[in-house]
């Protein structure tokens, strides 16, 4: 699949408050209905989001089996540099955070930040910084949601802007493919570990994802860098304001 084809099937829903978005690759894509009702998690640890919860630094090591043979399709773009998942994994580099937005969009690329430091600056300088209050208009935001399989199917859950779950809940540990963040919180973030542990993705304002399974990040497995990918992988999340 060409780059431009991928996300432009991936952005379904930047934009979900000014309109469709649209994709890179010249068309439309339909977004989520917004008339979802809310299910709750009822097994989760439920927290406030703080910013103390998400800015941290995994260590390169995973604690889980490498994904044999997947390599994400799109470019990582790191400290300005871009790379293909081969070359980012022959080079070594350790990214403990990827993100996803209105630049990521723009370029056709999933941006990579090594430390949470970087990420900071990054987010600073972009007006993107994640809020622990809401503003007046968001009282009333509808929110993410989270589905057990591909395409927005199966089994559901809901979490609303200011909530961190810091463990998923016995069914809900490693089962989450796609992803439909709230069309006005600033961000979602997927947590490879509970306790908002291990590598992060950071899907902005409006993302949906049909399939997180396309993304991935770069760990260490024994003395070799190896791809994982995020489907069935997440195990705390948090959806900020």
């Amino acid at each position: 699949m060409k780059r431009k084809q991928m996300i432009g099937s991936l952005v379904l829903a930047f934009g979900l408050v000014s309109g469709p978005a649209l994709a890179s690759g010249g068309g439309i894509e339909p977004v989520p209905p917004n008339d979802l009702e809310p299910i709750a998690n009822k097994e989760a640890e439920i927290y406030p989001a703080t910013l103390d919860l998400a800015f941290q630094d995994p260590r390169p090591e995973s604690e889980e089996k490498p994904d044999e043979g997947f390599l994400p399709e799109l470019p990582i773009l790191v400290d300005g540099k871009l790379y293909s998942a081969e070359e980012l994994q022959k080079a070594g580099v350790h990214i403990g955070h990827y993100v996803l937005d209105s630049r990521s969009a723009e370029l056709d690329v999933v941006q990579g930040f090594r430390t949470s430091k970087d990420l900071k600056v990054y987010m600073e300088r972009t007006g993107q910084m994640p809020s622990e209050q809401p503003k007046e208009r968001q009282l009333l935001c509808p929110p993410a949601n989270y589905w057990e399989h591909s395409f927005f199917s199966g089994a559901r859950f809901s979490v609303w802007p200011g909530q961190a779950l810091g463990n998923l809940g016995g069914f809900w540990n490693d089962r989450i493919s796609s992803v439909w963040n709230s069309p006005c919180s600033s961000w979602t973030v997927l947590f490879e570990h509970s306790n908002f542990g291990g590598h992060q993705l950071w899907l902005g304002r409006g993302w949906a994802i049909p399939h997180v399974g396309l993304f991935g990040w770069i760990g260490w497995s024994g003395w070799f860098p190896r791809w994982y990918n995020w489907n069935d992988r997440a195990s705390s999340l948090i959806v900020f304001w």
